[in-house]
């Protein structure tokens, strides 16, 4: 049932995400699904059941993704053909989990996808993996971004967080570190 669930609240985030409903963050500690974190700023937020967007600005300009409590055999990404999603599984490596987001990330709207630098971090107070990542959108627009993430209790928690290379990753980089920084499992 949470697998339902968490299909069909990432279906939406993904289909209405353009003209969803955002809600204010307060500056502060905040809960995010199974996550708490501390964000020094106001954040818009996106939300449907345990999956969360935040931005300032704007999705296609940045984002932070939250993704929690990821269950074996679900996809990371809904919305492009979840029947043709790749899967997470409780026992995939670091590496594998990077090939599961760059895969799930693979569209028609991304080309040139390259991860960086994979290496173990701690996420959470738990033993994780933390990777950097560029793409290219098909309008040509450069994006980079962090993903930092692992895996308790056979379920996958992740953040990522991307945005134009020029300009706006930047801009928020140094927050959302103090975000990923302050993640601790409720």
């Amino acid at each position: 049932m949470k697998s339902l669930a968490r299909v069909l609240s990432l279906s939406f985030l993904v289909f209405v995400a353009a003209c969803g409903q955002y809600t204010l963050v307060k500056p502060g500690k905040v809960k995010v699904g199974d996550l708490s974190v501390q964000s020094s700023m106001a954040w818009s937020q996106l939300s449907s059941g345990d999956a969360y967007i935040w931005t300032v600005d704007g999705q296609f300009l940045h984002e932070i993704y939250f993704v929690t409590d990821l269950e074996d055999n679900e996809p990371l990404l809904i919305g492009r053909g979840e029947d043709n999603q790749p899967k997470f599984k409780s026992g995939m490596t670091s590496i594998e989990i990077a090939d599961l987001f760059k895969n799930s990330l693979a569209s028609k709207s991304v080309r040139d996808f390259e991860i960086k630098n994979l290496r173990p971090a701690t996420f959470a107070a738990t033993e994780g993996f933390r990777f950097e990542f560029d793409y290219r959108t098909s309008d040509g627009v450069d994006k980079t971004g962090i993903a930092i993430g692992g895996v308790r209790n056979k379920k996958l928690s992740l953040i990522f967080y991307h945005g134009t290379r020029l300009h706006y990753f930047d801009r928020y980089k140094d927050e959302v570190e103090a975000i990923i920084a302050s993640a601790k499992f409720s």
